[in-house]
């Protein structure tokens, strides 16, 4: 996988007029979701989908990368299918979150950022069918929107500069006095104890 990488990126002319033929995005993509735990092979695919979207200057054939992977392939379908198959398996008793979801989720949000962005990837998903751009809505919708806040939130909650009274973070002292204060206070403790010696 790492070669395809490799050939992709530096737009090898022999590699580039077989790629389509021998199907290798569709193979990519089935080894993908078939090995759930290969941690290795989904940043690599999730790095030939960055590539496949913003590369331009290759063709395969008649169609870019980001063609052959959005319309040929299905990826939004298949990435969208795979996040909501985990959900639903998630949540059973003894289920447990798939190994590339984390990979699914940028995938899809590299998807979407491209969509917004660059009018020649928001053509060819156009060219998508009803029904796959309904199961794609209802993971970008549903699970999809519902990580990408739990990825966005803070850990210890608010962010202290998005508190709405800012005038409690001006009464603590600032950083210097209070390790002065620690200084001190270590100091006194050495010194009693040295002095009760």
């Amino acid at each position: 996988v790492q070669l395809l990488m490799v050939c992709l990126q530096l737009n090898v002319e022999d590699f580039t007029q077989d790629f389509n033929q021998l199907n290798i995005c569709s193979t990519l993509l089935d080894l993908f979701l078939e090995y759930v735990w290969n941690n290795f092979l989904h940043a690599l695919f999730e790095q030939l989908v960055v590539i496949s979207l913003h590369g331009k200057e290759a063709q395969y054939g008649k169609k870019s990368l980001a063609e052959l992977l959005l319309v040929d392939n299905h990826l939004m379908r298949r990435l969208a299918t795979a996040g909501l198959d985990n959900e639903r398996t998630q949540h059973m008793p003894g289920g447990h979150r798939r190994g590339y979801m984390g990979h699914v989720i940028s995938i899809s949000n590299a998807v979407l950022a491209t969509m917004a962005g660059d009018a020649d990837v928001s053509a060819a998903v156009q060219q998508l069918d009803d029904e796959e751009m309904a199961v794609w809505k209802e993971w970008v919708d549903g699970p999809l929107e519902s990580a990408n806040q739990k990825n966005n939130a803070s850990l210890g909650g608010q962010h202290p500069s998005e508190e709405e009274d800012a005038g409690q973070l001006e009464q603590m002292p600032a950083l210097d006095d209070v390790q002065q204060a620690f200084l001190n206070y270590q100091i006194t403790q050495l010194t009693s104890e040295f002095g009760e010696s």
